[in-house]
């Protein structure tokens, strides 16, 4: 990106972080003739979506989270729109606000894509470091962008890398770009669609390596979607999981492999809870579960500090037998 066009990417971010400054500005421009400046300037204030987060998670406080929806192609900023903060993914956004929130620390976001979870990270706790992933170069500057609008950038490292069990190069699967929006399943698994639109070459790290030469400090969250190669994270990320004890939210798909989380699972001495939009299943084996994709391994030792919180986040506590 050249620096003209840096330039106006950062103009036009901090004009869209007041939606009020937009529209005046659009009223002054159509006013002046300048139809085509005042269209441009509405849409930034349309696009910009703002959630406020429950305060169940925040423990009273009042946060809030904004979001450059990109004219309708941002999928978690559409859903976001349309059913405000529980239209996407519950109940994962609420509980990892609440757990950022209560275990203030580094947190590691691993397959940022454009930031919304960095950004719930940075906002909830201002002790917070975030470190936020994020290997596919045409994501990059809509997660920079997100962190922009949010103030926050001086408190997320964006890192252009892939985490996995190895250090060094692979290669990036991207999906069929047929479907107009930002794309989210960009993998390092080739077997994890059948079509695929490019095959990128992307730099690789394991967190254990990362966390020992860049010392962020101890590491309390990570958030791993990296489209079925979950395993292979956990795998570069033993010590951190042994040593620093941090809350796990993990995806398991599939086409993932849970026996291997589960594995580590039980090497480190995690519990695991699968997340449902209005329960929260504790103490079974990992597992694909249709209604539950999203887990939450937490250290033995912390899950009577969590569980309450899942609770106050409106779950059922359901307990494997």
């Amino acid at each position: 990106m050249t620096e003209a066009r840096q330039a106006r990417t950062r103009v036009r971010d901090a004009i869209a972080t007041h939606p009020w400054v937009c529209r005046t500005l659009a009223g002054a421009a159509r006013y002046g003739g300048a139809r085509s400046a005042a269209a441009k300037l509405r849409q930034l204030s349309l696009d910009l979506v703002t959630v406020s987060v429950p305060e169940v998670a925040t423990g009273g406080v009042r946060v809030t989270v904004r979001l450059p929806g990109r004219a309708g192609r941002d999928q978690i900023a559409t859903a976001l729109r349309e059913s405000g903060w529980t239209g996407f993914e519950p109940p994962m956004p609420t509980v990892f606000a609440a757990c950022a929130a209560t275990f203030p620390g580094v947190v590691y976001d691993i397959g940022a894509n454009t930031g919304f979870y960095s950004v719930v990270a940075a906002r909830v706790a201002r002790a917070n470091k975030v470190v936020a992933f994020e290997p596919f170069p045409p994501v990059l500057a809509n997660l920079k962008s997100t962190l922009r609008v949010n103030r926050c950038s001086d408190r997320v490292h964006v890192e252009p890398a892939a985490l996995s069990s190895a250090p060094g190069e692979a290669t990036l699967y991207v999906p069929l770009q047929d479907h107009g929006l930002v794309e989210t399943s960009a993998t390092l698994s080739a077997s994890f669609k059948e079509e695929y639109s490019d095959a990128i070459d992307v730099r690789v790290l394991t967190l254990d390596a990362y966390d020992e030469s860049a010392s962020p400090g101890r590491a309390t969250l990570l958030k791993i979607d990296v489209e079925s190669m979950e395993a292979s994270v956990l795998r570069g990320a033993l010590r951190i999981l042994k040593t620093h004890r941090p809350i796990v939210f993990c995806e398991v798909l599939p086409s993932g492999d849970a026996k291997a989380i589960d594995a580590i699972r039980q090497q480190v001495r995690y519990t695991d809870i699968r997340l449902h939009a209005d329960a929260a299943f504790i103490g079974s084996d990992v597992s694909f579960d249709p209604a539950g994709w999203n887990h939450l391994l937490v250290p033995d030792e912390k899950l009577e500090r969590v569980e309450p919180l899942l609770t106050r986040c409106g779950l059922t506590l359901e307990r494997a037998e």
